[in-house]
């Protein structure tokens, strides 16, 4: 199922919702975010 998911994303069907953008060094405050249910769509860790 993720291989076809990938697919689509790749081809442009579906499109991936990012919510923040956290540096690596705010991992935590990255991991707080997600817990307090804010986020709609996914949260990155940039190194």
């Amino acid at each position: 199922m993720i291989e076809s998911l990938i697919a689509r994303v790749a081809a442009g069907e579906l499109q991936v919702v990012i919510d923040e953008v956290f540096p690596l060094a705010e991992a935590a405050e990255a991991h707080r975010y997600i817990e307090s249910r804010r986020a709609f769509g996914r949260v990155l860790l940039r190194p």
